[in-house]
């Protein structure tokens, strides 16, 4: 999960610090599409054990900026 994390939590958060079941909400980038996120580590561990995408940018769950005009 670490390569996933997002370097502005280095400012707030120590990573050493964080257990899975933090439920606090930290930003991770996603691997395939480069978009930032805010998640809980114990939400996205849920997405991973269950196979699922975690990543609301991929999961297709953002809305297009021309729907809020």
């Amino acid at each position: 999960m670490m390569k996933e994390w997002n370097l502005g939590n280095w400012l707030f958060i120590d990573p050493d610090d964080i257990i899975e079941n933090y439920s606090g909400s930290v930003w991770w980038t996603c691997s395939e599409c480069r978009n930032s996120y805010a998640m809980s580590p114990k939400k996205k561990l849920y997405y991973q054990k269950r196979k699922k995408e975690p990543c609301p940018y991929c999961r297709g769950m953002r809305r297009k900026m021309h729907h809020f005009l």
